[in-house]
């Protein structure tokens, strides 16, 4: 896809003098960081809606290495108990309880 853009005579001044600068990709970065700020809002609302993502969108997470819970903020529980643990010197890691199958 091409985009034509038209831009003021202030910006096209400084565009200009600066050519050594890849304006092409800078707009293609802006561009793609819109896109991902975009999909970001649309499956957080598929999150919050409890609605099952698909597995591109899953995919999608992965690559870009977030997921919707990170946007919520900790309980006030968490956060009381961990400053606990620091103050005490001590931060207790949870043992992961693994369930073997047996034949």
């Amino acid at each position: 896809m091409n985009i034509t853009l038209s831009i003021d005579k202030k910006l096209e001044k400084i565009v200009k003098t600066n050519r050594y600068i890849k304006w092409t990709e800078i707009a293609r970065d802006a561009i793609k960081e819109k896109a991902i700020e975009i999909q970001k809002k649309e499956i957080l609302n598929k999150y919050i809606k409890k609605e099952k993502l698909t597995k591109n969108e899953e995919e999608f997470l992965e690559a870009i290495d977030w997921h919707p819970v990170d946007e919520f903020d900790l309980k006030p529980e968490l956060i009381n108990e961990i400053r606990s643990q620091e103050k005490n010197g001590i931060i207790k890691l949870a043992s992961p309880k693994i369930k073997y199958k047996t034949k």
